[in-house]
């Protein structure tokens, strides 16, 4: 139903024309009727508006989910008072196949824990993908470092022109700085286009 159409019907449900001349009893039981209705067509209205895009032959919507290991990189920043990290991990995504992530992050250590940064999935042929991130993560005992948030694929090259995007990723790591550092990071997620 067009929103116009939508607020002509509720119009017309309030509107005195409606009525029709009855009892006290049927008045109050219409008006429940009409003011329930209404409120359920207002829920309507509204969880359309917020729903997101539909897959359609313009604009398809297709899974996204790519794992990835490498060594991070990070050192603490005095100027910052955080630790700005650096990522060169490889792995394989769907879309992009055998691929290359990399990223640059700033981590403020809390409590809590929030890192943001942003980076880059490069396919074989050298598609890239353009990803931000915001999230957080814990100390765990054994000296490792779980970390989850959200990301958004915000543009690419090639095949990946106009793709956007968006999910969630999670992931281990070892703190830095460590002589045997190691990480592993997961997205799941949705590609648009």
């Amino acid at each position: 139903m067009f929103k116009s159409q939508a607020a002509g019907w509720l119009w017309f449900c309030m509107s005195k024309k409606s009525k029709v001349s009855i009892s006290t009893k049927g008045v109050n039981t219409i008006m429940k009727t009409k003011i329930l209705l209404m409120l359920a067509l207002v829920l309507t209205l509204v969880l359309a508006a917020s729903a997101p895009p539909l897959a359609s032959a313009d604009s398809p919507v297709v899974p996204f989910k790519g794992t990835y290991h490498g060594v991070p990189v990070a050192k603490f920043d005095p100027g910052c008072m955080c630790v700005k990290q650096i990522f060169e991990f490889d792995g394989q995504a769907t879309h992009l196949g055998e691929s290359h992530f990399s990223a640059t992050g700033t981590v403020y250590q809390g409590p809590p824990m929030w890192q943001f940064g942003e980076g880059t999935f490069i396919a074989d042929n050298g598609d890239k993908l353009y990803w931000e991130f915001d999230g957080t993560g814990e100390f765990l005992p054994g000296g490792l470092v779980d970390f989850w948030g959200d990301y958004w694929i915000t543009g690419g090259t090639g095949r990946f022109v106009d793709v956007t995007g968006e999910g969630t990723y999670s992931g281990t790591a070892t703190p830095a700085p460590s002589p045997n550092a190691w990480g592993i990071i997961s997205f799941y997620g949705k590609l648009y286009k």
